[in-house]
């Protein structure tokens, strides 16, 4: 999908996808009307104004620390690392907070590959308090 889009923006002649940003000029309602948009106008939204060309505004950097929880607290500990490999079955409880995006990928890898399509015959159990997900 990258590199569709690099080559779409040099088409277009934009370096970058921050280019794209209020270039209403580039934009055209498709000619192909099917019944349930035939209504729809959106004209407004494609009229281009006239601005003065000033930069984009430097948008300051967030730095989030990802991952604070991380899948190596699970995947270092000795007993479920016993249970994913023979099979067994172990419970953990852990704490994670809204930051956690990725929590569990890792260790749902390393079952699959050992035990594949097989399927795992033991139970993991793994508790999560908090919050994980996509905002900060």
């Amino acid at each position: 999908i990258a590199e569709e889009v690099r080559m779409e923006l040099s088409r277009l002649g934009l370096k970058s996808l921050d280019d794209l940003i209020g270039r209403a000029d580039l934009l055209k309602q498709r000619d192909n009307i099917i019944s349930k948009t035939s209504g729809l106008d959106l004209s407004s939204s494609l009229l281009t104004v006239e601005l003065p060309m000033h930069p984009p505004p430097e948008l300051p950097k967030r730095h989030i620390q990802m991952d604070q929880f991380s899948d190596d607290e699970i995947l270092n500990d000795t007993e479920l690392l016993q249970a994913i490999e023979n099979g067994t079955s172990v419970e953990r409880t852990y704490d994670i907070v809204n930051t956690d995006r990725a929590v569990l990928g890792r260790v749902a890898g390393a079952i699959a590959k050992k035990w594949g399509d097989n399927g795992f015959p033991g139970e993991i159990k793994l508790n999560l308090k908090g919050s994980g997900g996509q905002s900060s």
